[in-house]
C-alpha cells in the first residue's frame, strides 16, 4: 500500500507539471493576440482634441468604424460612426468631447471578412496633457516641508531679535550707501514679519496647486487657481507696503547719516 501511495503521489506530480508546462506555454501563444486588440494613445490635455487613428489594409477593410468612447466606465458617448480615411490602409477620427479628466477607452471596429474586429484604444485626458509624475509630487511634497522648516528657523532666529540695535548698528557700521541699503531692506523685511510669512505662504499655495494641477482634480484645482489668485493680488499689496516701509527707512538712513556728518547730501 505504500509503494502504490508512492507512485500515485508521483504520478499526480508529474500531471500537475505537464498541466502548468502547458498552461504556461498556452498564455505565450495567446498573450500577444489578448493584447494585441488593446493599444495606447498619447496623453490628451483636457480640452483638446484627439486623433484616433487605426491602421487597415485595404484588402482586408471595408469600413472602420468608431463605435463608442468610455470615461472612466461610467460615461459612454455611442458615435457608431464611419472613420475617416485618410489613406488606403490609415482610419482617423477627431474626438474633442474631452473636458472632463479621466481615463478614456475608445472601440473601434473593422470588417474582416464579414466579422467585426475589434480595437480598444486607451488615452489619458489630463490638466496638463502629460502624464502623471510621482517625482514631481515627491518633490513638491519635499519643497513644502522645506519652506515649512524655513518659517520656524525664521521665526526662532529673529523673535527676540532688537531691531532698533540693528538699525543703530547700520549706522554707525556705514561704509557703503549699497551695502547699508541692502541690510536695510533685510532688516524691513524681517521687522515685519508678516511680509516673509506672507510670501512663504504664497509660495506654499503656488506648490499645492501644482500638486493638485498633477493630480488632475478638475474641480479643486479650479477652486484653488481662484485662491492663488486672490492670495497673488494680496502678495502685490504686501510687495506695495514693503516698498514704502523701505523708502521709509531709506528717508531715515540718509538723514541721520546727513545729521552725523558722514557726506550724504553735501
Amino acid at each position: 500500500m505504500e509503494k502504490g501511495s508512492y507512485l500515485n503521489s508521483s504520478n499526480l506530480k508529474s500531471s500537475m507539471r505537464r498541466q502548468t508546462t502547458i498552461l504556461f506555454l498556452m498564455i505565450l501563444v495567446f498573450a500577444p493576440l489578448i493584447y494585441a486588440e488593446e493599444q495606447s494613445l498619447p496623453n490628451v490635455k483636457m480640452g483638446d482634441c484627439i486623433n484616433i487613428s487605426q491602421t487597415c489594409p485595404q484588402t482586408k477593410c471595408s469600413e472602420v468604424r468608431l463605435t463608442q468612447i468610455a470615461r472612466n466606465n461610467i460615461e459612454f458617448f455611442k458615435i457608431n460612426s464611419s472613420m475617416d480615411k485618410r489613406t488606403d490602409s490609415n482610419y482617423y477620427y477627431e474626438f474633442c468631447n474631452t473636458t472632463n479628466a479621466g481615463k478614456y477607452i475608445a472601440t473601434t471596429c473593422d470588417a474582416v471578412t464579414d466579422d467585426d474586429v475589434c480595437v480598444d484604444f486607451h488615452f489619458d485626458v489630463t490638466l496638463s496633457g502629460e502624464k502623471e509624475s510621482p517625482t514631481a509630487i515627491v518633490s513638491d511634497i519635499i519643497l513644502l516641508i522645506v519652506l515649512g522648516f524655513l518659517v520656524i528657523f525664521l521665526h526662532n532666529k529673529h523673535s527676540s531679535t532688537d531691531f532698533e540695535t540693528w538699525g543703530d548698528n547700520l549706522i554707525k557700521g556705514h561704509k557703503h550707501m549699497g551695502e547699508t541699503m541692502v541690510k536695510g531692506f533685510l532688516k524691513t523685511i524681517f521687522q515685519r514679519s508678516f511680509i516673509w510669512v506672507y510670501f512663504i505662504g504664497w509660495l506654499v499655495v503656488l506648490v499645492l496647486k501644482d500638486i493638485i494641477f498633477r493630480f488632475n482634480s478638475a474641480e479643486i484645482f479650479g477652486y484653488f487657481t481662484l485662491i492663488a489668485n486672490i492670495y497673488s493680488l494680496g502678495m502685490l499689496l504686501v510687495v506695495v507696503y514693503m516698498i514704502g516701509q523701505f523708502a521709509n527707512f531709506v528717508k531715515t538712513t540718509l538723514n541721520t547719516l546727513s545729521d552725523n556728518n558722514w557726506g550724504v547730501g553735501k
